[in-house]
């Protein structure tokens, strides 16, 4: 049966927030190189843009999911342990490229 819904796999994404739209980016990696910079070239599958009242909603669900998902979130941690800590270590709130 074909689903009737459109489904796109990203390996990341990216956020613009606005005053009263925003805009979610979401792009698949298409190439890694060491020649490159960036190491990482990406190629943008689809851009949503959505009422900014609406994002900080699906936000406030996504968390809420997460906290209902507690315990299984933690029983897989460990098998992608190393990959949270690289990704958390670097994040940083003063980006200023709206990811």
């Amino acid at each position: 049966m074909k689903s009737k819904h459109l489904e796109i796999y990203a390996d990341g994404a990216g956020i613009m927030v606005g005053s009263t739209v925003s805009k979610l980016n979401f792009y698949s990696v298409v190439d890694i190189s060491e020649d490159n910079d960036e190491k990482q070239i990406e190629e943008l599958k689809v851009q949503i843009a959505i009422p900014t009242i609406t994002l900080l909603k699906v936000c406030a669900k996504f968390l809420k999911q997460i906290k209902t998902d507690e315990q299984e979130i933690i029983s897989i941690i460990d098998s992608n342990k190393e990959e949270i800590i690289k990704t958390l270590a670097s994040l940083s709130l003063q980006d200023s490229d709206g990811e």
